[in-house]
């Protein structure tokens, strides 16, 4: 259920587009800056000022980060304290730190995309060439 949350609220977050700010921007972001700021969880989103997304990517980083480490003590403290298999413990560890690892790379690959796409223009863009832009339309 949680998984169903943070994927609805990371799509809604993308559709959004947060594009409020482009106007007061003096400078297009660098994306291999952006890339290098996405070391840190949420770093990315906050170089390309995009305040709630770089709060969905932290957040999610730290839920999967909490989560890894508890299930990383369950599973010590089963392997320590009885003889009896723990493989239940070893899976939900394993699943989450998987989870940290893609959380971290999406968040660094989005901030890479998001900065090459900011400057990407929001009007019609008329077809140019050897078709003249009536005869375009018919096309579509």
């Amino acid at each position: 259920m949680i998984k169903l949350a943070l994927l609805i609220a990371a799509l809604s977050a993308s559709a959004l587009g947060q594009t409020g700010e482009k106007e007061s921007e003096t400078r297009p972001p660098n994306p291999r800056l952006a890339l290098v700021a996405g070391l840190i969880p949420g770093g990315g989103q906050l170089y390309n000022r995009r305040w709630l997304k770089a709060i969905f990517f932290a957040g999610a980083e730290a839920y999967y980060l909490s989560q890894w480490e508890t299930n990383r003590n369950s599973y010590r403290d089963c392997v320590e304290t009885s003889g009896v298999s723990c493989n239940g413990d070893l899976e939900r560890r394993n699943k989450f730190a998987w989870w940290v690892g893609i959380y971290y790379v999406m968040g660094m690959v989005e901030a890479y995309v998001d900065a090459h796409l900011i400057t990407f223009p929001e009007e019609t863009v008329e077809p140019a060439g050897d078709i003249p832009a009536t005869q375009f339309q018919e096309l579509q």
